[in-house]
């Protein structure tokens, strides 16, 4: 039952929430993510995608969540140049994944607006 489960972390990225309930299968702690789906089909909206871990396994879920928050942030402090082909590709990975998504609906939302508008004024012209 749903709840069983607790929330431990919140995340605004879809692909970084992956990757956390990836690390923390990988080390036998079953998880699942709230509201991903909704936060990655409506990326305008924000929307807090949960990461959520059964009761039993939290203190052990929140320390690994807290290790990996703390090896990100020592990453980040690196220099570039000690960069590896890995997190080179990582990094691609994260800018491909925004481009796709805010272009794709980009043009969705430019052909709404404009069947929106060939529909208003379309129906005006032919009632005048």
């Amino acid at each position: 039952m749903i709840k069983d489960w607790v929330t431990i972390a919140y995340f605004k990225s879809s692909l970084e929430a992956h990757l956390y309930q990836s690390s923390l299968n990988a080390d036998g702690i079953e998880c699942i993510l709230l509201n991903d789906t909704v936060a990655t089909t409506l990326t305008q909206v924000y929307i807090d995608i949960e990461l959520k871990v059964r009761k039993k396994d939290m203190i052990e879920a929140k320390k690994l969540v807290k290790e990996i928050r703390l090896e990100i942030e020592n990453k980040e402090l690196q220099d570039f140049r000690e960069a590896d082909h890995e997190d080179i590709a990582f990094e691609k990975r994260l800018n491909e994944e925004k481009s796709k998504i805010y272009g794709g609906w980009l043009v969705f939302i430019i052909l709404v607006i404009i069947f929106i508008l060939l529909e208003v004024f379309g129906c005006q012209k032919l009632t005048h």
